[in-house]
Order: structure tokens, then C-alpha cells, then sequence
């Protein structure tokens, strides 16, 4: 299906979704982009993503720390070491072997004690560099990978919430355009009351009318202002509103333009269907995630090998702190972990995974049912709303050329005043219908072209998050 929306030939209203991308609107768009708390909010936490796949892409760096250590002791446990019970028998056999020689050849006399020392050293450092590198980790590997779609994931939500935000704002300015002009339709209404009601107090002056006529045009000069009242109230709210969106001090002065020259819409339904289940930034997502569970599985499958990991200590050791030739060590080491039995936690965590991808794929159906099925509402309240457009463009001219005629019978005393009333009533509603008409076809418009991922988003950075 393709239609081209008729267009009210200079209504004003229907400025801000057909003009080019240089429009007031459009500049209010880019404001809102720049500033939405909301949004910078979003973009926070793109930037926290992108800091956690820095962190896992230092695991693949060497890991350097310095260790210092120094123990005073005193007190604990005691070592023996029976040094006497050992060596004085054999002194014993080498002084009677020897006893018959003379003096200077005979092995000397001595006892030798037995020694206990402290198992802790009263004085002990230890200082050294250590170096880790991971060889071969599937958990270090895919971790990044995690983190890599994580971040992509944390980038398109981004743009999810710009897209719903160009919206808002398109909304909300057409809401506040909507109410800007029905108070001034309302004006031009109270300026035809209060001459009837100045005309009925001269006409009542003269006795040419009765008070009730008076009282009947001052009730309606009442009911009027009490309608522009609430118009201006609808205007504040929907000004405060398109301001907050954004980030601008809700009395802030919002412009619009004059008589633009407006351009027909065509909206082809076929053609959202497909644009929107290929641009909608929510398939992307999704695509993301179910990324991040295949390497979750990976991850978890390839645990079952070994990982090995190399660590270089070089440092100083001694009952004294000082740093010399004498003192300093090094080890290297090669350190192979594998896990041979868990208990089959590793298969269940992989099963979890994949059943977790599974989900993800039902979610991706769903997905793309709901928004074929917000792309086909959204197109039938547009055409609905066309459709409404002709009829309250009708109803305008009728009731405009019924209060003409009523009105002049009105001024030639063949129309009571019940009649004036009635015929201005009805125009002022039909002038109102189409004004309200005309903007709900615009944010009509607003919710298509977000449903269908239409409006153009333009990149955040020159850069992705794979690098």
C-alpha cells in the first residue's frame, strides 16, 4: 500500500516533518540530541561498557606487581638438631684410635653440644617484581569477546533511545503548535462575542432587545475566555514538556516558522515493513546478545582444557634489608591448571548458555512480530488520520458558510440570537477539529517513522566499539 497524504495548502501546522533537515524543528531535534539528561544518562553507561572492555583487554597483558615483605619474629616453634648425640661418638673412636701416637698426631679432644634454633627468623625480608602472563586461557580470550558485545549492545541502546526521543520531541512540538493555534482561533472567536455582546448592550440601551439577550452574549463572552484559559494552560504544559526534552528552562521561548512551503508524504507500508526489520536498532541488539552467549558457550566448553600461565619472580631476600649481588634471586615458572573434575558444573554452565540462546532466538520472533505489528498500526492510524483531515476540512468550510449566512440574517433580525450562537459555536468547534485534526496527523506521522525506523540517526563518533 502507497499513498500520498493530501496537504492543507498553508497551514502552518504542518511545518515540521516536510521541510529539510535545516528547519527550526530539526535544529530543536539536534539540541535535544546534544542535551536530554536522559540520554546522557545512556551515554554514560556506553561509556562504563567501553571502560570494562578496556579492563578485559588488559587481561591479555602481562601482570606486573612489586611485593615487599618485612618479619621480625620472636618466640614460635624450635627446631633441635642432636649435632652432638651424632658427631661425639665418633670423636670418642677417633681420640682411642689415635691415643697410642704421639701428641701432635693425635686427633684433639673435643665434646660438641647439641643445637636448637627458632623456626622463624628474627629478621627476614623478601622484595621482588613479579610478572604474570596468561599463554593459553579460553576464559581470557572470550571474556573479551563478552565485553566487545556488550559495549556494541550499550551503542545501540544509545541510538534506541535517540530514535524514541526524536519522537518525543517532534510530539511534543506539534502538541505545543496545536495549542498555539487554537488560541488563536479562540482569540478570533472572543473578538466576534464581545462585538455581539457590545451591539446587545447598545441594542438594550435603546430597548430594542431584552436584558436576557444581554445576559446570553455576556455568557458567552465568559464561556470563551474560560476556553482560551484552558488553552493556555494546555500550552504551558506542552511547552514545559518540549523544554524538558531539551534540557532548557521550562519558560524558555520555543520558535516556529511561518508559511512554509509543505511537500506531500508517501507512506508505503510494504516498504516500513522491511526498512524497519532491517534499520530498527532493536534487531541489533538482540543480534549482540545472542554474540555474547556464543562466546559465552565457547568460554565455558573450552574450560574443560588446561590453561598455562607463565610467572618470572626476580627480587632480594636476607635476615637483613639490603640489596645486593649476594642477596637477589630469580625464579621462572611455566604453571598448567586443569581442572579434570567438577562435578559436571562445566557441562551444566554450557547447557545454561545454550538454553539461554535459545531464548534469545524465541525473543528475536517475537521481536519481529511486534514490530511488524507496531509498523501496521502505526500506518492504519495514519491513513485514518488522512482520512480525518478531509472530513475536518469539510466540516470547517460547511460550519464557515453556515455562520456567514447566520449571521447576516442574525444582523438583519431574521436569526435570534440562539441561532448566532449556535452557528459560531459550530465553527469555532470545526475550526478547532481541524486545527487538533491536522496535528494528530503529524504525530501520527511521528510514531510511523519511529516504528519504521525511518528518521535518518546520524553516528555518535566516527568510531564503533570494535577496535
Amino acid at each position: 500500500m502507497k499513498k500520498k497524504i493530501p496537504i492543507v495548502a498553508g497551514f502552518i501546522l504542518m511545518s515540521g516533518m516536510m521541510t529539510a533537515q535545516d528547519t527550526l524543528l530539526e535544529n530543536y531535534i539536534r539540541m535535544g540530541l546534544e542535551s536530554n539528561l536522559a540520554l546522557r544518562q545512556k551515554h554514560l553507561s556506553w561509556s562504563k561498557s567501553l571502560e570494562a572492555l578496556k579492563e578485559a583487554r588488559g587481561m591479555f597483558f602481562p601482570a606486573v606487581s612489586l611485593n615487599a615483605r618485612y618479619t621480625v619474629a620472636d618466640g614460635g616453634r624450635t627446631i633441635s638438631f642432636p649435632v652432638g648425640d651424632i658427631l661425639n661418638p665418633v670423636y670418642t673412636t677417633l681420640n682411642a684410635l689415635t691415643s697410642g701416637l704421639p701428641p701432635d698426631e693425635q686427633f684433639p679432644a673435643m665434646s660438641i653440644g647439641n643445637e636448637e634454633f627458632q623456626f622463624y627468623r628474627p629478621a627476614e625480608h623478601e622484595t621482588k617484581l613479579s610478572l604474570h602472563q596468561p599463554i593459553f586461557s579460553p576464559r581470557v580470550y572470550h571474556g573479551y569477546r563478552i565485553r566487545e558485545e556488550m559495549a556494541t549492545a550499550a551503542f545501540i541502546d544509545v541510538n534506541i533511545y535517540r530514535r524514541q526521543l526524536v519522537a518525543e520531541i517532534k510530539t511534543a512540538y506539534y502538541n505545543y503548535l496545536k495549542t498555539h493555534y487554537v488560541i488563536e482561533l479562540l482569540d478570533q472567536a472572543l473578538k466576534v462575542v464581545n462585538e455581539n455582546l457590545r451591539v446587545n448592550e447598545r441594542l438594550f440601551s435603546n430597548d430594542k432587545v431584552t436584558s436576557d439577550i444581554v445576559d446570553l452574549s455576556r455568557a458567552e463572552v465568559s464561556r470563551v475566555a474560560q476556553q482560551i484559559t484552558e488553552a493556555e494552560r494546555d500550552q504551558r504544559i506542552s511547552a514545559t514538556w518540549f523544554n524538558f526534552l531539551l534540557n532548557r528552562p521550562f519558560d524558555a521561548h520555543i520558535e516556529f516558522p511561518g508559511q512554509p512551503e509543505i511537500s506531500p508524504v508517501s507512506a508505503d507500508m510494504a516498504g516500513a515493513l522491511d526498512h524497519a526489520l532491517t534499520g530498527r536498532e532493536e534487531m541489533d541488539m538482540l543480534d549482540a546478545y545472542t554474540r555474547a552467549h556464543e562466546h559465552t558457550i565457547k568460554m565455558h566448553d573450552l574450560n574443560r582444557l588446561p590453561t598455562l600461565v607463565g610467572a618470572v619472580d626476580y627480587g632480594f631476600q636476607g635476615s637483613e634489608y639490603r640489596f645486593t649481588d649476594e642477596d637477589d634471586f630469580f625464579l621462572g615458572s611455566l604453571v598448567l591448571k586443569w581442572d579434570l573434575f567438577a562435578g559436571r558444573s562445566q557441562q551444566a554452565r554450557v547447557t545454561q548458555a545454550e538454553i539461554e540462546k535459545d531464548i534469545l532466538s524465541e525473543k528475536r520472533k517475537e521481536l519481529e512480530q511486534r514490530i511488524s505489528l507496531e509498523v501496521v498500526r502505526a500506518w492504519w492510524d495514519l491513513d485514518a488520520a488522512e482520512k480525518a483531515i478531509e472530513s475536518a476540512k469539510m466540516q470547517k468550510q460547511s460550519t464557515a458558510s453556515a455562520f456567514r449566512v447566520i449571521e447576516k440574517k442574525y444582523g438583519q433580525g431574521q436569526a435570534n440570537l440562539i441561532e448566532f450562537m449556535d452557528a459560531r459555536n459550530s465553527m469555532t468547534n470545526a475550526g478547532e477539529n481541524l486545527i487538533i485534526t491536522l496535528a494528530d496527523y503529524m504525530v501520527k506521522y511521528a510514531e510511523f517513522e519511529r516504528a519504521a525506523g525511518l528518521y535518518p540517526l546520524d553516528e555518535l563518533q566516527n568510531r564503533t566499539t570494535r577496535e
